[in-house]
């Protein structure tokens, strides 16, 4: 798919809390979705909805994402190979009739908490290795187990009854979990933290097994700021930025290459360094450009991709005068 594709899943969450006060401040956003052609597109997760926008809506998404096998290239783990899962650490809260989960980003481990935790983890698993790579907060195990998964940030703040894994393997997954918990409730890192107000790391969450496809076709560019988006480009030979203008993208695309951008990805920084285009600031740094590049011509498509539908605009659908510009919460049906 030629021209620029934007994934935004928070947006609507954005836009439902300017609808009263201060909701001129989104005016370009909302001509360019009030203009634009929609189909529904639900998706699973984040990391299948990225995938499915990675390969331009029309490719082959596999059932489940193989988070691991992409990332641990991307982190420098040692030996990508052993990677078999992504085992991110997690806190789970128990509630009175459930058990909620808050995930990797959430809670932020820093590399030390992070290194003394996995300590403790290969010290009380016997034929289990955890490893990480240069984020303290992605975390990976060598147990090879196919199975039904969920990403911690598809469940985080839920009960995770949903969630567990599911499937032949799901047996040895949730007992290597209820382990973990063990081994990291009572860890003196747990114990400082609360003293400082922060929640325990007191388990892990097993998810994203499976190869990595031997070939990927993606965009000419991606910009964004996730691990996912930026081990998908890595793997695909893309040229990946953590942070890029709107006015970078534009010119990437003018000679009809394709690119995409994430923009408030859940998942936390590739990059905690690079600056990074936050939801609230996407009308200015992004939505005012886009449009002045379409009413110029000079951007063939625009694509943005929400949590629940697609908006495919061209420079023809300007002249769109009756579709009217409508108020966010009239936007999300």
């Amino acid at each position: 798919m030629s021209g620029l594709t934007v994934y935004i899943p928070a947006l609507f969450s954005e836009l439902a809390g300017a609808a009263g006060e201060g909701a001129q401040d989104w005016a370009a956003t909302r001509r360019l979705l009030a203009r634009a052609t929609v189909t529904p597109h639900p998706v699973e997760s984040f990391e299948h909805a990225l995938f499915a926008a990675f390969v331009g809506l029309t490719g082959e998404v596999p059932a489940s994402i193989p988070a691991a096998a992409l990332t641990a290239p991307f982190d420098d783990v040692a030996e990508p190979s052993r990677a078999s899962m992504r085992a991110d650490p997690v806190y789970l809260r128990a509630d009175p009739n459930q058990i909620l989960l808050f995930n990797n980003v959430e809670i932020m481990p820093s590399a030390e908490e992070a290194d003394a935790l996995l300590r403790a983890l290969n010290a009380g698993f016997d034929d289990i290795r955890f490893f990480r790579g240069r984020d303290p907060a992605r975390w990976y195990t060598d147990l090879n187990a196919q199975a039904r998964t969920s990403s911690p940030f598809a469940a985080s703040g839920r009960s995770i009854s949903g969630f567990l894994p599911d499937g032949d393997a799901a047996r040895a997954l949730r007992q290597c979990m209820n382990d973990a918990q063990m081994l990291l409730h009572e860890h003196p890192v747990n114990t400082a933290r609360e003293q400082r107000g922060l929640p325990p790391i007191n388990s892990v969450w097993l998810w994203g097994a499976g190869m990595r496809p031997e070939r990927l076709a993606g965009p000419a560019f991606v910009c964004g700021n996730d691990a996912l988006s930026a081990a998908l480009a890595r793997h695909a030979g893309c040229d990946w930025r953590a942070h890029a203008s709107a006015s970078d993208a534009i010119t990437a695309c003018a000679s009809g290459a394709a690119g995409l951008a994430v923009i408030g990805a859940p998942t936390g920084a590739a990059d905690r360094g690079a600056d990074t285009c936050s939801v609230g600031a996407f009308e200015r740094q992004w939505s005012v450009p886009l449009l002045n590049a379409l009413n110029r011509g000079t951007l063939r498509r625009l694509t943005i991709i929400t949590d629940r539908d697609v908006y495919a605009t061209t420079p023809v659908d300007r002249f769109k005068f009756w579709r009217r510009t409508r108020a966010p919460e009239h936007l999300h049906r």
